[in-house]
């Protein structure tokens, strides 16, 4: 009787033993299931949100190069306009009138203005694709035609002392930013990069510092 016990007793342990092995190799499969499922949902889930974050982050770059080269544009142009307000020295041609020699100094320091501000942005280039300099001047009452002397085309203005007659020097520096982008645009969204930047400045120039 003792040994039929036993031997019940040994055959009861190994079921148990051998249903545990079963609901553990159950729950192993199945979890591994889920993992593959989950690792699948993963892959699908990069596979969405990356194009739109790189799409976002290479926006960020781009119009954030654009904002730099902006100021940097901005900045050469009051640099120059700056130029324009110091007195050059120039050799004046014997015998020339007072006049004459307003205009010297005037168009020297249209010059300077220029030289300025191209030097200010000379690390705004891409190759051989640089940016342009135009220092103008215009008498006051010529905004009529616009606040940029756009329109006037007397290069050499008579500029008096008061506010009503005295001349305005406009510096614009600009950039063909569509044929030379520091940072390529993606297609499509190269349509809303601009094709053309631009910084511009201008001061009040007093006749009376012309005199000589």
């Amino acid at each position: 009787m003792v040994i039929v016990a036993a031997n019940g007793g040994q055959q009861g342990l190994t079921k148990q033993v051998n249903d545990v092995r079963g609901v553990a190799g159950a729950d192993m499969k199945q979890a591994g299931s889920k993992r593959s499922r989950q690792q699948g949902s993963t892959a699908i889930e990069f596979a969405v949100t990356f194009p739109m974050l790189f799409v976002l982050f290479y926006a960020i770059l781009s119009y954030g190069m654009i904002f730099l080269v902006r100021l940097g544009l901005q900045h050469a142009a009051e640099d120059g306009a700056r130029a324009a307000l110091r007195y050059q020295t120039v050799t004046y041609t014997v015998g020339s009138s007072q006049q004459q020699r307003e205009q010297q100094q005037l168009q020297a320091r249209l010059a300077a203005a220029q030289t300025v501000a191209l030097t200010q942005a000379n690390w705004i280039k891409s190759g051989t694709i640089i940016p342009t300099v135009v220092a103008v001047v215009c008498p006051i009452g010529a905004n009529t035609v616009g606040t940029d002397c756009s329109g006037y085309t007397n290069t050499t203005p008579t500029c008096g002392s008061d506010l009503g007659s005295s001349c305005q020097v406009v510096v614009t520096v600009t950039y063909s930013y569509g044929t030379a982008p520091f940072i390529p645009p993606l297609l499509p969204f190269n349509l809303l990069v601009p094709t053309t930047l631009s910084g511009q400045a201008r001061v009040l120039v007093d006749g009376r510092s012309f005199s000589t």
